[in-house]
C-alpha cells in the first residue's frame, strides 16, 4: 500500500534536481496528450470507450493518436484499456463474492467468456481460480 506513495515521493524528488531539467525539457506536447488520454481511459474504462473517443479527448486523429500512444507507452490504446478493465475486475472479484459475470459487465465486457479469456491471459488463471488461490494464500499467511 505504501509503495505507490514511496514511488511518487522519489519521482517528485528526482524531478526537483537540476539534472531533471533535461528530462522536463524532453517531454513533448504529444507526451502530455498521451498522459491526458491515459487519464481519460482510466476514468472511462467501463463506458465502452473507443480509440476514436480517446483521440478526440486529446484533439488528435485516431490513427495519429494510436501510433503516438504505442510509441510512448509501448502498448496500443486498446491493450492499455483492456489492462485497466481487467485490473478493475480483479479488484472487484477480490473485494467480495461477486459473480464473474457481474464483474465482467461492471468493467465493460459484453461477454463473460471474452472476459474470462482476457483475464486468464493477463493473470494466468481463470477469474474463479484466481480468487480461490488468493483466498487460500491469505488464509495460509494469516
Amino acid at each position: 500500500m505504501l509503495v505507490p506513495l514511496y514511488l511518487r515521493e522519489i519521482a517528485f524528488r528526482l524531478l526537483r534536481l537540476d539534472a531533471a531539467s533535461l528530462l522536463r525539457a524532453s517531454i513533448t506536447r504529444e507526451h502530455t496528450r498521451v498522459l491526458r488520454a491515459i487519464r481519460f481511459i482510466e476514468e472511462n474504462a467501463d463506458a465502452g470507450t473507443t480509440v476514436q473517443a480517446m483521440a478526440e479527448s486529446v484533439a488528435m486523429s485516431g490513427s495519429h493518436f494510436a501510433h503516438r500512444f504505442r510509441e510512448i507507452t509501448g502498448v496500443s490504446p486498446i491493450q492499455y484499456l483492456k489492462r485497466i478493465r481487467l485490473e478493475k475486475a480483479r479488484l472487484l472479484l477480490l473485494k467480495g463474492d461477486l459473480p464473474v459475470s457481474i464483474a465482467a459487465v461492471e468493467t465493460g465486457y459484453a461477454s463473460t467468456s471474452h472476459f474470462s479469456r482476457d483475464f486468464r491471459r493477463q493473470f494466468f488463471l481463470s477469474p474463479t481460480s484466481y480468487v480461490q488461490s488468493f483466498k487460500e494464500h491469505v488464509a495460509v499467511t494469516s
